[in-house]
């Protein structure tokens, strides 16, 4: 079995300027595990279930989205 055999194609996206709320709704309606951050039509970064978990349990939920995404270079 190849890796195109389970992945999914259609990608769930949002803007990096909208709030973790907006990200959690998303969530919510859509059933995905990860959204992808676009800043216009660029790709910035990723945000996973488990970003939203560690990330937001001290922040407000107008905090943008862009403060809790995974930076590829901030990656070890």
């Amino acid at each position: 079995m190849d890796v195109e055999d389970i992945m999914t194609r259609k990608i769930m996206t949002m803007n990096c300027h909208e709030t973790v709320l907006e990200a959690f709704k998303k969530y919510r309606d859509f059933k995905v595990g990860c959204l992808v951050i676009k800043d216009n039509e660029r790709c910035v970064g990723i945000v996973t279930e488990r970003d939203l978990i560690e990330r937001t349990i001290n922040i407000t939920p107008e905090e943008k989205e862009k403060s809790i995404i995974t930076d590829p270079k901030k990656q070890k």
